[in-house]
């Protein structure tokens, strides 16, 4: 992954304009290519309990390159145990 940048978004659906969260995003090994995703705890706590979708890209500077390398869909639960 050396020369690239890594982004990520979550969103309630493919089209939504809603509800979209941007990853934190690090390449902490660009030749094993290892990519980190994370949220901080007030932008999880801000998400509804519902299932969302989720792709990561990594992107060459000026976007040259654009990849996707993942997507999914990720359901956030409430917490019972406080």
């Amino acid at each position: 992954l050396t020369g690239y940048t890594a982004r990520a978004k979550l969103a309630k659906g493919y089209q939504s304009t809603q509800t979209r969260q941007d990853f934190t995003t690090t390449i902490s090994n660009a030749t094993s290519g290892v990519v980190t995703l994370s949220l901080t705890a007030t932008q999880t706590t801000a998400l509804d309990d519902t299932r969302y979708v989720y792709d990561l890209e990594i992107h060459t500077s000026g976007d040259a390159i654009v990849k996707r390398l993942i997507q999914g869909s990720v359901t956030i639960n409430p917490e019972v145990t406080r």
